[in-house]
């Protein structure tokens, strides 16, 4: 007999399985991801309706067999979809390129509480955002993303001699994710994080999306500080993004 399990999810991916089926990829809040069979997903008149849209947050039951990775969804009821957003261009493209990281960086069946709460209060920032806006939501998502999957370091100490970098400072921060003082820094690739990056870096970390994003003077550095979050996860990976791939070709 399955082992019936009752979570909150957010869908992650969907594809035709058969004539009738679905294959579903969900970041359940209990279990973490997981891969799911919903049965007859594909046909007009199914139960499952319109609840299976990339990032559409959902209740599941569905049913698990020891030393089977596949579960059988046994409901799926919508919690709150995201259509009102993933119909703009800007929200379309963030939309997928959240689902990748959490796809990239989340291990299967490991659950993130955090993880799910940053996803959760992403989307409810994206709906009041626009244009410009939707790509500091995107820079905020990418930084917590590393940081809670142990990739994004502090730096307030040099990773070199040990010192620690006052915050007047500068910091030259390497594609290796070792933070370096003045003395220190080396002729690697990377980036030279000003005072003012590293206070409004700092503040990312401290608030929520949509304040965050409020925040006066920050367009000076965004776009650099993009582009090297950009190589930065691409040498993480070791690979790049097929959201970046996408990018490239718009």
């Amino acid at each position: 007999m399955p082992r019936w399990i009752e979570s909150k999810a957010f869908v992650l991916h969907s594809r035709p399985l058969g004539e009738r089926d679905k294959l579903c990829s969900f970041f359940t809040h209990r279990e973490g991801k997981i891969r799911a069979v919903a049965k007859g997903a594909r046909r007009l008149q199914s139960r499952f309706g319109a609840s299976l849209e990339p990032l559409s947050e959902v209740h599941l039951w569905y049913g698990e067999r020891e030393g089977r990775e596949l579960v059988t969804l046994r409901q799926c009821e919508l919690i709150e979809s995201i259509f009102d957003v993933g119909g703009t261009p800007e929200g379309e493209e963030l939309i997928h390129h959240m689902v990748e990281l959490v796809d990239e960086f989340c291990p299967p069946h490991q659950p993130n509480d955090k993880v799910y709460r940053l996803l959760r209060a992403a989307l409810s920032c994206l709906r009041t955002l626009r244009g410009r806006q939707a790509e500091l939501l995107r820079l905020y998502f990418d930084v917590w993303m590393l940081r809670l999957s142990g990739f994004f370091p502090s730096v307030d100490r040099c990773a070199e001699c040990g010192g620690r970098i006052s915050r007047e400072e500068p910091v030259f921060l390497g594609l290796e994710g070792r933070p370096e003082c003045a003395a220190c820094q080396s002729a690697g690739r990377g980036i030279i994080l000003s005072p003012l990056m590293r206070r409004d870096l700092r503040a990312l970390l401290s608030e929520p999306p949509e304040r965050w994003i409020a925040r006066t003077g920050m367009e000076i550095w965004v776009s650099q500080f993009m582009s090297f979050l950009r190589r930065f996860i691409s040498v993480v990976l070791e690979k790049e993004l097929n959201t970046e791939r996408f990018r490239g070709f718009s």
